[in-house]
């Protein structure tokens, strides 16, 4: 496997050499693009999340701050409860672990999409999942349309706040405004 950098002032793809050779680049001081990346690790649960995303970018002068497109990530709660979620944008901060989606969210389980939101905050370490507004929840004919939510507990609480709308076998007319 090998990786690739692409140089954002000569346009020139760079190799990613190894630190001892002579012409090691330090890309710590570089922009730099990857294309087709995964970040994973575990939480304070020794839980496993991964985050794919189509391109990175460091192009915030604060190294831990990365820009994601096409975001896919996967978070594994409670029980090997498995959650995937996917958006345009987000922004990823490596020192707290924390990532925030920002446009076209969906959460899904088991491949079947329950919620659509978009804004989205989520503490990797904690697995505390947190929308300021507006959320859309659907299930068979269950709809909830919410203001604000909150999943914590390793998944076992979600708390919605600031106004909610529940609505049963009304599925048609389930739409995030």
């Amino acid at each position: 496997f090998t990786q690739y950098i692409k140089d954002r002032n000569t346009a020139d793809i760079i190799q990613m050499q190894n630190v001892e050779s002579e012409d090691y680049i330090n890309i710590s001081k570089k922009i730099i693009e990857i294309e087709n990346s995964i970040i994973s690790g575990t939480d304070e649960y020794n839980q496993f999340y991964e985050i794919n995303s189509e391109k990175i970018i460091n192009s915030s002068s604060e190294r831990e701050i990365l820009e994601l497109t096409g975001i896919s990530t996967k978070l594994l709660l409670r029980n090997k409860y498995e959650i995937n979620i996917i958006g345009d944008t987000a922004i990823y901060d490596n020192r707290r672990k924390h990532l925030k989606l920002n446009s076209n969210i969906e959460i899904s389980s088991n491949e079947t999409p329950i919620m659509f939101i978009k804004d989205l905050d989520i503490n990797l370490s904690k697995k505390i999942i947190r929308s300021p507004g507006p959320v859309l929840v659907r299930y068979n004919d269950i709809c909830i349309r919410g203001k604000e939510f909150e999943i914590s507990d390793n998944g076992n609480k979600i708390k919605f706040t600031n106004g909610v709308n529940l609505k049963l076998k009304e599925i048609s007319s389930c739409q995030l405004s």
